[in-house]
């Protein structure tokens, strides 16, 4: 999140409409279709919609707000926007434009702190309606950001030290550095542990704490290296969700087992899981894929939607918004 053009980050409230899908009952153990055999080199994609969902986080006052991040596929963009989403009045309110590249994240204060790459993948923070707009200065090249318990500090994965972890203020000043390379997550169970996650260790998660400077695995190999989101349940420090190419899945740290509550397959995945306010619903992104038979045979199709799943396994709603 860096340059001048952050600037061009911040614009008045606009208001959409939004499209919702009638609930699903979906199972974890229904039948996934499998898409047909693959051409020569793969699948061409093709999107159904010319803004498309890229990251989600949820409100931490009620459980009724998303944020958004999306992506623009047209025309070779990388522009990307937040969107704050009203799940009971389907209001949907542009908060932040252009070359969003990260999840933002939300906190008790009413901040949202994110990158972009149209200023070098730099540190950003605002309030939730787009105000107060305020870069971190001195990161470039950083990725994942996440506020610390308090909301003074922030944390992301640093591109420039191997994707260490840096603890840094709201000004810029760096704290502290995780001396773990490759750390590509973290989240907190309280203002001394956290949970992170490094591939390099073979897909493991483990339980960093910042007073001793030690750290312990959460247990085996998680399936299906490798992991691209997970998050911490506030409610209870021994849950965790994460998702992989096998679906989204709640880990618990007290028998080192974990529970399937949505499956992917080869024509559909999902993203970014995330708990509502009161841990009653996790929120991810689905992404279903159709293959176009004919002339253009060899196109895949994506349709993606915010899908709400029950943690005790299975979609209970789905909803795609409508940013055009």
């Amino acid at each position: 999140m860096k340059k001048i053009c952050f600037v061009a980050l911040v614009m008045p409230l606009m208001l959409f409409s939004c499209q919702k899908e009638e609930g699903s009952e979906t199972t974890t153990s229904g039948a996934c279709t499998p898409l047909p055999a693959t051409p020569d080199y793969g699948w061409e994609l093709a999107y159904n919609n010319r803004e498309v969902l890229s990251r989600i986080t949820t409100s931490p006052f009620n459980n009724d707000e998303l944020l958004i991040s999306t992506a623009i596929v047209d025309d070779n963009s990388t522009d990307g926007n937040i969107y704050k989403y009203n799940l009971n009045s389907a209001e949907l309110s542009l908060v932040a434009k252009e070359s969003v590249s990260s999840t933002p994240q939300w906190n008790t204060n009413d901040q949202v702190v994110f990158t972009t790459a149209q200023s070098g993948f730099s540190l950003f923070y605002m309030n939730s309606d787009g105000s107060g707009l305020t870069q971190v200065p001195e990161y470039f090249n950083i990725f994942k950001p996440r506020w610390g318990i308090d909301n003074t500090k922030i944390y992301f994965d640093d591109f420039n030290l191997s994707f260490q972890c840096v603890e840094a203020d709201l000004s810029g000043n760096r704290l502290d550095t995780l001396n773990c390379p490759y750390i590509l997550g973290i989240d907190f169970f309280d203002d001394k542990e956290c949970l992170i996650y490094y591939p390099i260790e073979g897909g493991q998660f483990s339980i960093y704490n910042f007073d001793t400077d030690t750290i312990r695995s959460t247990g085996d190999q998680l399936p299906d290296y490798p992991i691209s989101w997970f998050e911490v349940n506030d409610d209870n420090p021994n849950q965790f969700v994460f998702e992989n190419s096998m679906g989204v899945h709640i880990y618990d740290l007290s028998t080192l087992t974990y529970t399937t509550i949505a499956d992917s397959c080869e024509s559909k995945n999902y993203l970014c899981p995330t708990y509502n306010k009161d841990h009653s619903f996790v929120y991810a992104i689905e992404h279903q894929y159709f293959p176009i038979t004919g002339e253009q045979s060899g196109l895949l199709m994506i349709e993606d939607y915010i899908v709400k799943i029950s943690p005790n396994g299975g979609i209970v709603d789905r909803f795609r918004p409508l940013f055009d």
